[in-house]
């Protein structure tokens, strides 16, 4: 209503208006003075002439006409005014009553003021403080009591602010660069916009209905109008909640983050609330999804389907995202919101490329004191973000190899989120997943078979594959072989093989004639002080040897650094276990003398000798048997996404690792079975300088103190420097019983570890090792 206006009814039901000028008549209500008593009494004249127009009034001048011919108006609110003010006359709560101090409108009026201010308008009823609008009783309805009145206004002012603040986060995010809110943001706001847009255009329709002259359609009631805009007033708190829920009405821009007072010195600042888009990205699509979600339950139709339509418009950029991610191994993202983010530090032809180029969105949340790591994963993309992922990687990786196998792919355009028909009713959930997978599906398969045939025919895949476990696992036999006759041979003899130099050259002379590995790929260094001499008396000196594959990209992503430093230390037990089985083989009594005692030690000799080599042929096939090669190729050739190439090469060499007890948990067996293997150098020494040949040569004591030290040997420690046959027996009698501790020591325990975890191969090497 404009205050200028005020209206006023007649018995016959007709209207009237009287035009006053607000500029004097409402400051004379108001405020109760007037700059002249001219004025001030030509106020009073118009109230009382205003008054005497009401039919309620006892000086109304048609009151003769009223129980003759009036007409009962129900659309007009005035209608019931006579009997309520006579109610309130008697009524001993309403003595504070007086019509001469309040103003009167029309319901009609009220209704109009409501709809201003629900458009943003100036309203008389609501006043806007502090960016909200307030109750103001400025006017009252002659048939409401004031609380009636106030608290049916409460109910309005409550809606027009929710509708206030839905339009300021919305323009601001709209008219803010994407990168502060995020595109997916800026669609929801502008989804949020149009509704808006909707509903003031219903407003206005409202409004010009009951500028009309009354008929029986139009009832003017704010309790109708109530209804009228109920369902328009839950779907608006419910966009509300979801704006607060997903830190919209929180979200700064960032230029303005950090505001500084340069005139006060002490430099106070004031720190606004900042969310990144990506947090926003998260919060927004969840809730959206879990309200179509929860209304398609509850069976709320039209709140469903508004519902759905934001999240339609909202899911247009992600959706896009996702489409160049797939299609063109592109991450499209300039606000930074994807749940994918790439890596600029790591290069294209990196060993690093496939596990670290692009990788899940993850935040870092302190709850109760407890770092934890979250993802920023939509919930509806849960159970499809590792195909996202690969599928998107796949590509690049086929554009980077410069392959056009996967050829154009169909973007991807979601259907309509409704069910019309009950008898085929779904959740929405399963019905937005089905989609989802529809279009995924096809591309991920498509996408991974070429990458699959890109490894395999470009880039050798199984050529490498089977050079790693011809090297490091000695499944190569014959070059292998090879190459621990020469390397031990030359420690035999004393001659030069402790050097980088040296080493590799002998190595790359070995392999040269290849045809199961590219020599050009291998090669060797020592991993000692340049110079030193090595203790050839133990096992130990193996742990220094380094012969490096160097798998080419892009199958370093598959075969990684990590699983390289497994392989190689797989290679050195088995390096080791050959040198001992090389010198073992080698021992033979060849010059003994007669004599009982020298046939007792004879006896002695080649039964501890019998021993050692039953347990390093035991240990030897139990580790030769348990690598399953031949299942992890089977495994392979299904296997054509890259994540699961990395997960069953990583499975086979752990198993391997485990089965070789080089764990951590079996770090006491495999001391055990070390210290075997030095008794056998322990063994050679005795024997050696008892019999005074030289069929297996040790590093003899020096004069300097200084290589004694660097030698270490621990030889000395329990073979003498001049042993005679008493020394000798005793000598092989301690050595027998080491041997017997350490080797029921390791039975034991491996059986213990078999039977409580079920691991057949563990029970099988005990049962071999006791037999």
């Amino acid at each position: 209503m404009s205050v200028n206006n005020i209206n006023t009814t007649c018995s016959n039901g007709s209207k009237q208006s009287a035009i006053i000028n607000k500029s004097w008549l409402w400051k004379d209500l108001d405020n109760g003075h007037s700059n002249s008593i001219t004025t001030k009494r030509q106020g009073i004249d118009v109230v009382q002439e205003l008054r005497s127009r009401q039919y309620w009034t006892s000086s109304y001048r048609g009151s003769v006409l009223l129980n003759q011919s009036s007409r009962f108006d129900f659309n007009n609110a005035n209608t019931f005014a006579p009997s309520l003010a006579k109610i309130r006359n008697k009524d001993p709560r309403y003595e504070f009553y007086d019509a001469t101090r309040t103003r009167y409108i029309s319901e009609i009026d009220a209704v109009r003021e409501v709809l201003f201010m629900l458009s943003t308008r100036p309203s008389f009823l609501f006043r806007l403080v502090n960016e909200e609008y307030r109750v103001e009783i400025n006017a009252m309805l002659m048939h409401l009591t004031e609380l009636a009145f106030k608290e049916m206004l409460e109910y309005f002012c409550k809606y027009g602010n929710i509708l206030r603040k839905l339009r300021g986060v919305s323009m601001r995010i709209c008219l803010e660069h994407c990168s502060l809110y995020g595109q997916t943001a800026q669609a929801f706001a502008y989804s949020v916009l149009k509704m808006l847009w909707c509903f003031e255009g219903k407003l206005a329709t409202l409004e010009s209905a009951y500028q009309k002259p009354k008929d029986d359609d139009v009832q003017v009631s704010l309790l109708c109008l109530k209804q009228q805009l109920m369902n328009d007033f839950i779907e608006f708190e419910i966009v509300h909640e979801i704006v607060i829920s997903s830190h919209l009405s929180d979200v700064s821009p960032y230029h303005s983050t950090l505001l500084e007072d340069t005139k006060d010195n002490s430099r106070n600042t004031h720190t606004k609330k900042l969310t990144k888009p990506s947090l926003v990205t998260y919060f927004l699509l969840n809730r959206l999804f879990r309200e179509v979600t929860r209304h398609q339950i509850c069976g709320n139709k039209s709140t469903r389907a508004i519902l759905e339509r934001h999240l339609d418009n909202t899911l247009a950029p992600y959706v896009r995202m996702i489409d160049d991610w797939i299609c063109n191994g592109i991450l499209n993202d300039p606000a930074d919101e994807f749940f994918i983010v790439g890596n600029s530090t790591i290069e294209k032809m990196s060993s690093n490329y496939w596990a670290e180029m692009f990788t899940v969105r993850t935040i870092n949340i302190v709850e109760n004191g407890v770092n934890s790591t979250q993802s920023l994963i939509p919930e509806f993309l849960s159970t499809f973000y590792e195909r996202i992922l690969f599928s998107g990687k796949g590509r690049n990786l086929l554009i980077t190899l410069n392959s056009n196998e996967t050829g154009p792919l169909t973007p991807l355009v979601l259907g309509p989120n409704v069910v019309s028909d009950l008898t085929t009713f779904k959740p929405f959930n399963e019905h937005f997943a089905e989609q989802v997978k529809s279009y995924l599906e096809p591309r991920y398969l498509h996408i991974g078979k070429c990458i699959y045939n890109t490894l395999v025919e470009r880039c050798s895949l199984w050529r490498h594959i089977r050079a790693l476990s011809g090297l490091y696992l000695l499944q190569e036999g014959d070059t292998m072989r090879k190459l621990c006759d020469v390397m031990f041979e030359r420690i035999d003899r004393n001659q030069m093989w402790y050097d980088s130099y040296v080493f590799n050259d002998m190595i790359s002379g070995i392999f040269a004639g290849a045809k199961w590995l590219d020599s050009d790929l291998v090669s060797a260094w020592i991993d000692d002080v340049a110079g030193k001499k090595p203790d050839i008396t133990t096992v130990k000196v193996f742990e220094k040897i380094t012969i490096e594959y160097r798998v080419p990209w892009p199958l370093d992503n598959i075969i990684q650094s990590r699983t390289l430093q497994i392989y190689k230390k797989i290679f050195t037990l088995l390096l080791q276990i050959k040198r001992v089985k090389f010198l073992m083989e080698r021992l033979a009594f060849s010059r003994m003398g007669a004599g009982e005692e020298k046939t007792s030690a004879m006896m002695m000799f080649y039964g501890l000798r019998t021993k050692l080599i039953w347990f390093l042929n035991v240990v030897w096939d139990y580790l030769m048997r348990t690598a399953k090669t031949q299942k992890f190729h089977e495994d392979l050739t299904t296997a054509f996404d890259i994540d699961k190439m990395i997960m069953l090469h990583e499975k086979y060499i752990q198993r391997i690792h485990s089965r070789c007890l080089l764990t951590q948990e079996t770090l006491s067996i495999h001391k055990s079975v070390f210290s075997i293997l030095n008794l056998t150098f322990q063994f050679s020494t005795l024997y050696n300088r008892y019999m005074e040949t030289n069929i297996i040569p040790c590093e003899s004591p020096s004069d300097n103190r200084h290589e004694e030290k660097e030698l270490a040997n621990d030889v000395d420690n329990y073979v003498p420097k001049e042993v005679n046959h008493e020394e000798f027996v005793e000598g092989l009698q301690r050595i027998g019983r080491e041997f017997d501790r350490h080797r029921d020591f390791i039975a034991t325990l491996v059986g213990g570890i078999g039977r409580a975890g079920g691991f057949w191969w563990f029970d099988a090497l005990s049962l071999a090792l006791r037999a």
